[in-house]
This record gives structure tokens, C-alpha cells and sequence, in this order.
């Protein structure tokens, strides 16, 4: 078995195993409040888990790494798509940074947020503006 999941088969987990991250409230590490009398996780799909079973299929999800391919550090192609993330919250956007793949972004970031602790975010959390760049050379006038 690979020990690395693709950013397809990261939103597959997601869409199939959504209700459980909303049961345990995305507590990963402290889930034991929200088990049933039986020792059972029950979710808003009318599954359940047990604890053991649960804790496989969250060891299974965090000890695979996103299989994601990175462009070579400052390297822009002309016909890449830039976008900055935004994070809104109550009105206020916070800079999350700049990509040019939303998807593969956001991936990576519940993928970190989840094995800090962290809630899942969705995509309609954030803003997504794409950006113009402009890279000159230096000049050697200054």
C-alpha cells in the first residue's frame, strides 16, 4: 500500500468521510466525549463507528502524505494563473498566502490543519482573487 494519497483521493476521503469529521467536531486527537454508551461514534449520516475501527481509518488518513508535484522555487511560467487566498471570517479577509492551484492548496491546508487539531475549512470559507504579476529585471542603472 502507498503511503501517499493524491489530492483527488484526499476530497474522495473528505466527501466519504465527512460526517465523521463533523461528529467528532475535528477534535482527531480527543474524540471520546462524543462516543455512545456502546463505545460507537454516531453521525448525522446514521453511521457507526467503533473506537477502533475509527482510530484506523483516521491512522490510515494522517500517515499518508499528499502525493502534490511543486514547481521549482520562483519558477512562473507565463500562462500560470495566480491567486491570493483569503480567509473570511465575521467580514475580514486574512491573507492565507498565494497559489496557483486552489484545489491542491486547500488539500494541503486541512490536510495540516487536521494533524494540528485544527477544523477542516471549506472552500467557501475562503476568497479566492487571482492576481497579475509583474517580474522585471533588475536594472543595472538602477
Amino acid at each position: 500500500m502507498s503511503n501517499k494519497m493524491s489530492v483527488k483521493e484526499f476530497y474522495e476521503w473528505i466527501d466519504e468521510h465527512g460526517d465523521i469529521l463533523e461528529a467528532i467536531e475535528n477534535r482527531i486527537y480527543d474524540y471520546d466525549n462524543e462516543l455512545n454508551s456502546e463505545g460507537k461514534l454516531e453521525t448525522s449520516l446514521g453511521r457507526e463507528i467503533g473506537k477502533v475501527e475509527l482510530q484506523k481509518l483516521i491512522d490510515d488518513f494522517f500517515n499518508k502524505e499528499l502525493d502534490v508535484k511543486y514547481e521549482r522555487r520562483g519558477k512562473i511560467n507565463d500562462d500560470m494563473t495566480l491567486y491570493n487566498i483569503f480567509y473570511i471570517y465575521d467580514g475580514v479577509h486574512e491573507y492565507e498566502g498565494t497559489t496557483n492551484n486552489i484545489k491542491t492548496w486547500l488539500a494541503n491546508h486541512n490536510k495540516d490543519r487536521l494533524a494540528s487539531g485544527e477544523g477542516f475549512e471549506w472552500e467557501d470559507e475562503f476568497s479566492f482573487e487571482e492576481i497579475h504579476l509583474s517580474i522585471y529585471k533588475e536594472s543595472e542603472h538602477g
